[in-house]
């Protein structure tokens, strides 16, 4: 578990790790930033990627481009390459090919502020690049999206319509429903 907020809207950059064999959840090392309406992502390799967030609330929040890297066998976070777009409640998915995909989120306007970018994180570079836009700007969509193959995944949440987004061509379609 990383960061978040605590009593009094404080913004923590403490983790913890959970042993489901004990029952008990022991303190790692912290962040180097604290934040929340961030997304944490376990790499192929062992190691969680921690992508952006904000601190802060209303006139006085910070929406963050950092990421870090949570290493398991250190217990310590670092620094690794930081976004092109500063972004919190967006979603990032681990796509088959080992890199990261995160899709939309927004600025301090949420909704009005909300992002039709991509970006995607390469693990073995530390770096972000930028992605071909989704067709509909989307925000707070964590846990809506899935990878459906190796080239498209399903985007359901953070808009008024699914979204398939094809990754490597860039070209997203708006699914359509069939609710009446």
């Amino acid at each position: 578990l990383v960061g978040g907020t605590g009593t009094g809207w404080s913004f923590l950059s403490s983790a913890e790790i959970y042993d489901p064999r004990t029952g008990r959840f022991t303190a790692t090392g912290g962040m180097t930033e604290a934040r929340e309406s961030h997304v944490a992502l376990k790499l192929r390799d062992g190691r969680v990627l921690v992508v952006a967030g904000h601190r802060g609330r209303r006139a006085d929040i910070t929406i963050s481009r950092t990421a870090e890297i949570f290493d398991p066998a250190t217990g310590q976070f670092t620094l690794t390459g930081a976004l092109n777009v500063r972004r919190h409640k967006h979603e990032a998915l681990l796509l088959p090919d080992g890199r990261v995909l995160v899709l939309g989120g927004s600025d301090e306007r949420d909704e009005a502020g909300a992002y039709t970018s991509t970006e995607f994180f390469d693990p073995a570079t530390g770096t972000f690049t930028n992605g071909a836009p989704m067709r509909l700007a989307r925000y707070k969509l964590r846990g809506t999206a899935l990878v459906l193959d190796a080239r498209t995944v399903l985007i359901a949440g953070g808009a008024p319509q699914a979204e398939e987004y094809d990754y490597v061509s860039g070209v997203g379609t708006v699914v359509e429903s069939d609710q009446r």
